[in-house]
């Protein structure tokens, strides 16, 4: 009975992953169904562990200090990189995109201040429509720059949950924001974060604004700020709103799995300045994501799926009149026990697991095995077929 239970619960398995397979291919294009549908897309289980399970850790950052600009002219920034400069920081991250001159002397001040302080790395983005890196004007060039965006199929409502290391552009490599930044403050660490060799790169979130310690530029041009607090830090410059705890302005702001609300959100929770710093905080720290290779996240699935027929089969047979019971407590203790793997290894060792093909096997397996059951009952009496689901009489 034990090997012929093995042996069909194979059969059982295939039909399980049939069903998912039909759900895949079948548009499910109810207009009441599509906000559940964007809502689903756009979920990650790990989001769960930062919204609710990781928001009061307190973890801070010893590395990135962040400076917000308010509503800063070009003399001031200029002034506030001079002035964090007196410090000796380890990099000056300006995460600030200047389009053009304004012909007046704050032009001068802004380009002299890049041009003296050689750790000074400035920002450009990738357009998307012209397949270009695009930089600030000539003027305000620095020896080193980066591009600042993020991973997203559309990043104003999407949620950050990663970034393109380095991209080729026109046959030149271009790297990130973050990373350039990293390069310019530890090259060793960040030469084994890009050794990795990943074409994208998930964020490994400490924390938003409260996890680093920020300044306003008012409180350094008033000179309330010792610029020893600056010394071997990386220091990122930029825009986080009218104060850094402005929850008005949605300017320059992002969704990322921190978003105290997993669905129906309306505001985004981070400034871009803020998901940099946490790149670059990955960074430093050595304390980069690894994920399970996908023909690994495939079998484990599949074996995951399987376990748990066999064990189905096992009591339709043995218990048949508390299967539904039973299997819903097995069903429940499975996905709750697997959830709980999933956050433990991302929590201590940054790994993530993919068992989303075996959660949905869990969750399917024991009501398609009634439709296994229609299935070898039809089968038994057009063509004998026997099974251990079918009562001999």
């Amino acid at each position: 009975m034990i090997k012929r239970l093995f042996l069909e619960a194979v059969f059982a398995t295939s039909v399980v992953f049939g069903v998912m397979g039909l759900f895949a291919i079948i548009p499910l294009n109810i207009g009441a169904l599509k906000p559940l549908n964007a809502a689903v897309e756009d979920f990650d289980m790990v989001d769960l562990y930062y919204s609710q399970l990781k928001a009061n850790e307190g973890n801070f950052s010893k590395n990135v200090v962040l400076v917000n600009i308010g509503d800063a002219g070009r003399a001031e920034i200029a002034e506030l990189i001079n002035f964090i400069s007196i410090g000796q920081p380890a990099a000056i991250g300006v995460d600030v995109f200047f389009s053009g001159l304004r012909g007046d002397g704050s032009d001068s001040l802004l380009a002299a201040a890049v041009r003296t302080n050689p750790n000074v790395v400035m920002a450009s983005f990738f357009d998307g429509e012209t397949e270009q890196i695009k930089t600030s004007a000539p003027d305000f060039a620095s020896g080193h720059s980066g591009y600042a965006n993020f991973v997203g199929t559309d990043p104003r409502y999407s949620t950050i949950r990663a970034f393109e290391p380095q991209r080729a552009v026109a046959a030149t490599l271009h790297q990130s924001f973050g990373v350039q930044v990293a390069n310019v403050a530890n090259p060793e660490k960040a030469t084994a974060f890009l050794t990795r060799n990943s074409a994208e790169e998930e964020i490994r979130f400490i924390g938003n604004s409260a996890s680093f310690l920020f300044f306003e530029k008012a409180q350094i041009l008033n000179l309330e700020v010792d610029p020893e607090l600056f010394a071997g830090k990386i220091v990122l410059i930029g825009y986080m709103g009218k104060t850094v705890d402005d929850a008005t302005t949605i300017e320059d702001k992002f969704f990322t799995p921190l978003n105290e609300k997993l669905s129906g959100r309306s505001v985004p929770d981070m400034s871009g300045m803020v998901v940099h710093a946490n790149i670059i905080e990955m960074i430093v720290t050595q304390n980069w994501v690894s994920r399970m290779p996908p023909w690994l996240a495939v079998v484990v699935g599949i074996l995951i799926t399987y376990l748990h027929v066999v064990f189905y089969m096992f009591l339709k047979v043995k218990w048949n009149l508390y299967f539904d019971g039973l299997s819903k407590v097995l069903q429940a203790i499975s996905i709750i026990l697997m959830i709980y793997m999933v956050f433990l290894a991302f929590h201590h060792h940054n790994f993530r697991l993919d068992i989303t093909l075996g959660l949905l096997g869990v969750a399917l397996a024991a009501d398609v095995l009634f439709v296994y059951e229609a299935l070898v009952n039809t089968l038994h009496k057009r063509f004998g077929f026997t099974s251990i689901l079918i009562e001999e009489k």
